[in-house]
């Protein structure tokens, strides 16, 4: 058996967006509680509030203001601005075009990167490393066997 219940029979529009407003305010809220870095999120929420006013603010000559602006600026960028890895969770954003670039033209290259590993391996003197790996393998053996390093 089926009930069909038209509530504009007992709510008023204005009742009806009161109780939308706070049913959407505490889904707010249980959704900030479950959150594990509130400040985070207070944070993103603040800066894309800036962010927003800041494009209003700008306004049309925005494109010649930032052209203006572009190569006083290229001398200032640091490692992380040109090179920024993709990021998800609280700071959300996509790899910057430098850092896409640069994974673009290390897979080109891998060819010759190992190539140069290779090179390096064979430079490396072979007496010096099996001296180096005998002395981890008895000081690991010797760990093992009694306990504590030998000295």
């Amino acid at each position: 058996m089926n009930v069909t219940i038209d509530v504009t029979d007992y709510l008023t529009e204005d009742d009806m967006r009161e109780i939308a407003r706070e049913q959407f305010a505490c889904a707010v809220r249980d959704s900030v509680r479950r959150r594990s870095d509130v400040g985070a999120m207070i944070a993103n929420v603040a800066h894309r509030t800036v962010w927003e006013a800041v494009d209003d603010a700008i306004g049309g000559d925005a494109r010649a203001l930032i052209a203006a602006k572009v190569p006083d600026l290229i001398g200032d960028l640091s490692p992380f601005t040109v090179f920024r890895q993709e990021e998800r969770g609280v700071f959300n954003h996509d790899a910057s075009a430098g850092w896409k670039i640069l994974d673009e033209v290390v897979a080109e290259c891998r060819p010759l990167i190992e190539r140069r590993v290779r090179e390096v391996i064979n430079e490396i003197n072979r007496y010096k490393l099996k001296d180096a790996i005998r002395d981890v393998i008895d000081k690991t053996v010797s760990e093992w066997l009694f306990g504590q390093e030998d000295e």
